[in-house]
């Protein structure tokens, strides 16, 4: 904000609560970014172990044996998956991309795999 005093000089004067907002807005997206950056490393993981299922899940339908070890293992992944996208705090599109990747995890026949 500027204030023309006399017609000669112009004297800025800074708004306190302007400048707080900017800086709240600043801090704000700041953490959607650091949220946004959480879901997609967990997303990332989740892929790679959401492969293994389809592995498996071919191995049985081919009529392969599989250990049960292995799906208590992958389950167990993918249970830590979910406590790591639980604990994310997010707001707005950040929460929305943490809500659709638990869905995938808990329900996977919904993906395109």
């Amino acid at each position: 904000m500027a204030v023309v005093k006399d017609m000669s000089k112009v004297v800025p004067l800074e708004d306190p609560a302007g400048r707080q907002g900017r800086l709240e807005a600043q801090m704000g997206d700041r953490g959607v970014s650091r949220a946004r950056e959480a879901v997609a490393r967990v997303r990332a993981e989740v892929d790679k172990l959401s492969e293994k299922v389809v592995s498996l899940e071919t191995d049985l339908r081919g009529g392969s044996r599989v250990d049960d070890k292995e799906f208590i293992v992958l389950t167990e992944l993918l249970m830590v998956k979910l406590l790591e996208l639980d604990s994310i705090e997010a707001d707005g599109e950040a929460r929305v991309e943490r809500r659709i990747e638990v869905g995938i995890i808990v329900q996977p026949d919904n993906t395109n795999m």
